[in-house]
């Protein structure tokens, strides 16, 4: 057989991934004390328990995590969801824009089918604390297209730790 080449990158390619390597190290430190949180949070509601922390040598953990999640999930999510846009200002009180972002908010909802989707934002958010939803545009033949709602895995999202708004994040 014969081995293939390595691949040796040239000086602008190695500064472009030295870069993302520290914005990674930089991001994944950042999360590092909300992951511990997380897995102790899925470990409760797995109701495991570790061997050595057994207490009066009995193996029951009492599923109270899971209990409690199960039943305030299904409550939250068929619970309607209504959205206002409220006025900034005096000017802003009779305005027909403000109508209209409601409006354009609800239709927004519907396409993304969010009372259908909600149930895995709702279950990431009582699980974990955190509940990571990333919402994008699908570009349309003849329009702008429509709004897509993707839940975000929180073992998978690295947030840019620096950025202080969604723009300024990378």
């Amino acid at each position: 057989k014969k081995m293939a080449e390595p691949y040796h990158p040239t000086e602008e390619e190695a500064a472009l991934i030295e870069k993302w390597k520290k914005r990674f190290k930089k991001a994944k430190d950042f999360r590092r004390p909300y992951q511990a949180k997380w897995l102790r949070m899925y470990e409760l509601y797995r109701a495991y328990k570790y061997r050595s922390k057994y207490a009066y040598q009995t193996k029951l953990m009492p599923p109270i995590a899971f209990e409690i999640v199960e039943t305030v999930k299904p409550r939250l999510a068929a619970a309607k969801m209504n959205i206002r846009i409220l006025p900034r200002g005096k000017e802003d009180v009779n305005s027909p824009a403000i109508e209209a972002w409601d409006d354009l908010i609800k239709y927004d909802l519907d396409a993304i089918n969010f009372d259908d989707r909600k149930i895995e934002w709702i279950t990431s958010a009582l699980l974990y604390g955190d509940g990571i939803a990333q919402l994008t545009w699908n570009p349309g033949e003849e329009d702008d297209g429509d709004p897509h709602l993707e839940i975000q895995d929180l073992w998978l999202f690295y947030p840019d730790p620096e950025a202080t708004s969604l723009q300024d994040s990378k």
